[in-house]
């Protein structure tokens, strides 16, 4: 091939030129450039003075094409013509020339002449060779360049080359041809080339020196072009030439180091970082230890830890020997400003400052003085008895009154009157239920009445006849002269109200008559009432049979019916109370004598069941005091057959009579649920006795046992309120019976028929009694409410009780069970 060879026309780009088996093709007709490979370039000094000899094939009577050698190098260039042609003549057949160049300086080629010197620069460092081909008269044929031949030399067995040079160099060289500098010799123009003078080298005795460069390799702990200065960590004078001119400097990790001329003291220039000092023998601002062990043991300098609590830009940050913090900002103290100081608390390690320490401000009236302001951390400061808040600022619920030294006092809201245990914190006032008043709402308002659970219900006192808004515990109200009723709402007998309706005025003295005549009627009664106490229960009414038969009996009732189912009902209310309030107290009584209280063992507990009994005992003397009466009555089995007014208050006594022993029923239930929470009071006395149960529990029965005893004393005083309401009804129905009988009796006589004043007073007498029932019907009716309500709310305060003896049964069960 073209053996790296490359063709360009003049101006255009490279290409491979154009090759055949007889060589590079030239043509004849452009001009054209080939360019030598690699192998013919860089040092073609020992080539100086030889033939380039190129060999052509071209046809028969032709010649080769016109042909100019170029070369460059060294910064050099210049052109060649050749020397000689030469060739065989052989006719008919191509043939073959030859054409020579002198790689020398020749007068012919070169105007002025290139010296024989900068002939060989440019073979020494030959970077092009070309062969330029110029047009010619074209031949017969095609005209190849075959061959490119330059003579040359190199070490070896073959025969002597004669033409290359042998020198002498003087000092300072060396080489074939003193090219190179000599040890201890350099470049005097750095990277001069060898053609550049050589010149001594200049590293002050400390080394060698590239020759072509002319840096000194130093030695002796030396650096520098010249070898004039000692390395880093080593300290002297390099310029005197001798070996031991840079000694170690006395620092730490042999660290740089100077000397300071005026004392020639070594000073260390590079401390490691966090020490200082000449030898490094100190710790830096804002580190500490002892590098040189100059207190103890060597330590190495530590940067100081404070939590970001310092200056940074401040000096004596911290201690230098033993790193404790000596300036904490931020209200922080510690030997690394870890934690807050006295009086604040919060975390120091927060990188925010306004996040971390605040101070205590502990309330000066709810906080304990003379101990730790605050705890560091949460910052709740030492309260007081009952006193809280992170700054002891409040009391507790269900306290109030913050005094210093003291702490709070208790509310001590009464448990019926208040809403919640709380109280106001500073005035201690309770939050009472409707109609109750005081600080701890244990009494009712005024005009109010009747202290329950639900609150206290308005008296209602007539404003016209109430001496006061204020009525007693049982609703009834203190009336003014003239004024009757449970309201004073009415004037009494031989009063009637003014035309101004203002006060009940006298009546005239014309109503003597009827007074005096009422007192005859009355007496005249008692005496009845004495003769019906003593009859025989016979049939005294026969001669009024035969009087009344034609009577109209639209409405009639038979009073063999009528009055002893009165006293029946009564009776049997009573004796129904009765039996279930005995009952009662026998189950106390067990109580007392299970708990032990013989023994003087849980005192309080036995203290309440007393008081409970002793409300029980008063409630059956009560009741037995009533059945008494209800027996002792006499009432006649038959009565007349003519319906009258008495038989139909008759009827609606026994109506009350019924209602009467309905509420009677509630209250036996409401004894029962009692005596069920005394059972549940039992068992968890026992179970406490018996240490099952905590302390906690007991307290919690306690107070539930208060609630239980406070209902039985609402219900103690329901029933003393609805026994006289039930013996004002059977006196009315006493007195009734007592007013019809001598009047029946008078008219069941044949001469003794009353006048037209006597009818006239029976009359008005029957409306004053009729009048006089109904106001005790209501009486009556409005105490059964009354004593259903206690025993709702008695039922109520038993239901805690209930649930607690509930959860102790379970408790019970679970520690039989073995569970926990």
């Amino acid at each position: 091939g073209a053996e790296g060879w490359w063709a360009r026309s003049v101006g255009g780009p490279e290409h491979p030129p154009q090759w055949s088996p007889n060589g590079v093709l030239l043509s004849p007709e452009d001009e054209e450039e080939l360019t030598a490979p690699e192998k013919f370039l860089g040092d073609q000094r020992f080539s100086y003075g030889q033939p380039l000899i190129l060999t052509f094939q071209v046809p028969p009577g032709g010649s080769p094409l016109p042909v100019q050698l170029r070369l460059e190098g060294a910064g050099l260039a210049l052109s060649l013509r050749h020397s000689s042609l030469s060739g065989s003549q052989d006719a008919g057949h191509p043939r073959e020339v030859e054409l020579r160049f002198h790689l020398q300086e020749t007068s012919e080629d070169v105007a002025p002449p290139l010296p024989s010197f900068h002939f060989q620069r440019l073979l020494a460092n030959l970077t092009s060779l070309r062969l330029r081909v110029s047009p010619g008269p074209s031949p017969a044929g095609q005209v190849f360049l075959t061959e490119v031949r330059l003579t040359s030399a190199r070490p070896g067995l073959s025969p002597p080359a004669s033409w290359v040079e042998t020198c002498s160099c003087p000092n300072g060289y060396m080489g074939q041809f003193c090219e190179s500098c000599a040890p201890g010799y350099k470049r005097e123009t750095p990277q001069g080339g060898p053609y550049a003078s050589c010149v001594p080298c200049t590293c002050n005795q400390h080394g060698t020196c590239d020759p072509n460069t002319g840096i000194c390799v130093c030695s002796h702990h030396t650096e520098g072009p010249s070898c004039e200065r000692c390395l880093p960590g080593f300290y002297g004078n390099p310029f005197e030439g001798q070996a031991n001119d840079c000694q170690p400097c006395p620092c730490p990790g042999q660290s740089a180091c100077t000397t300071i001329p005026e004392s020639g003291e070594v000073a260390c220039t590079h401390c490691p970082p966090g020490q200082r000092g000449r030898r490094c023998e100190v710790c830096d601002d804002g580190f500490f230890g002892d590098p040189l062990g100059l207190s103890g043991p060597p330590q190495p300098c530590h940067q100081c830890q404070c939590s970001g609590n310092v200056d940074p830009n401040a000096v004596g940050n911290c201690d230098p020997l033993s790193g404790h913090c000596l300036r904490c900002l931020h209200n922080t103290a510690g030997d690394h400003c870890e934690r807050c100081r006295e009086g604040f608390y919060g975390s120091a390690l927060v990188p925010r400052p306004a996040d971390k320490c605040k101070p205590c401000s502990c309330h000066p009236q709810g906080s304990v003085s003379g101990q730790m302001p605050c705890d560091p951390v949460t910052g709740q400061c030492s309260c007081l008895p009952h006193v809280t808040g992170r700054d002891c600022s409040r009391c507790y619920p269900g306290f109030f009154d913050l005094q210093p030294g003291r702490g709070c006092r208790s509310c001590k809201c009464h448990p019926l009157g208040s809403q919640e245990d709380q109280c106001h914190p500073k005035t201690g006032q309770c939050t009472c239920r409707p109609g109750v008043t005081g600080q701890a709402c244990d009494r009712c308002q005024l005009g109010f009445f009747g202290f329950s659970i639900k609150g206290c219900r308005a008296c209602r006192c007539s404003p016209l006849g109430a001496a006061s808004a204020q009525c007693h515990e049982n609703g009834t109200c203190v009336c003014r002269p003239g004024f009757e009723g449970y309201k004073c709402d009415r004037c009494h007998d031989n009063f009637f109200l003014t035309a101004d309706g203002t006060h009940c005025q006298e009546c005239p003295s014309c109503y003597a008559l009827v007074k005096e005549e009422a007192a005859k009627l009355k007496a005249k009664l008692t005496l009845m009432e004495g003769w019906l106490q003593g009859s025989n229960c016979g049939s005294p009414w026969g001669p009024l049979d035969i009087l009344l038969g034609e009577a109209p009996r639209g409405d009639i009732y038979q009073g063999h019916h009528l009055l002893p189912g009165v006293r029946e009902a009564f009776l049997e209310q009573m004796m129904g109370l009765e039996g279930a309030v005995k009952a009662s107290r026998e189950q106390l009584q067990r109580l007392s004598k299970g708990a032990h209280c013989a023994q003087a063992r849980a005192q309080k507990t036995c203290t309440q069941l007393a008081d409970l009994e002793a409300v029980l005992e008063s409630s059956e003397e009560e009741i037995l005091h009533a059945a008494a009466i209800l027996a002792s009555l006499e009432i006649p089995q038959d009565g007349p057959g003519q319906p009258t007014k008495w038989s139909h208050l008759a009827t609606e006594a026994r109506a009350l009579a019924r209602s009467h022993r309905d509420t009677a029923t509630k209250i036996a239930a409401t004894a029962q649920r009692a005596l069920l929470a005394s059972n549940t009071s039992y068992a968890l006395l026992w179970s406490l006795l018996e240490g099952r149960m905590a302390l906690e529990t007991q307290r919690d029965l306690e107070d539930r046992y208060q609630e239980v005893q406070a209902a039985q004393k609402a219900l103690g005083t329901a029933m003393a309120e609805v026994l006289p309401e039930a013996e004002s009804v059977l006196a009315t129905v006493q007195q009734v019976g007592a007013d019809t009988a001598p009047y029946l009796a008078l008219l069941a006589s044949p001469g003794a028929l009353p006048q037209k004043s006597w009818a006239e007073d029976l009359s008005l007498k029957a409306k004053t009694l009729e009048k006089t029932v109904a106001s005790q019907q209501h009486m009556a009716t409005k105490a059964a409410r009354t004593l259903q309500a206690a025993a709702q709310a008695a039922l109520r305060q038993t239901e805690p009780l209930t649930q607690v003896s509930s959860c102790a049964s379970k408790r019970g069960t679970w520690e039989r069970l073995g569970l926990p």
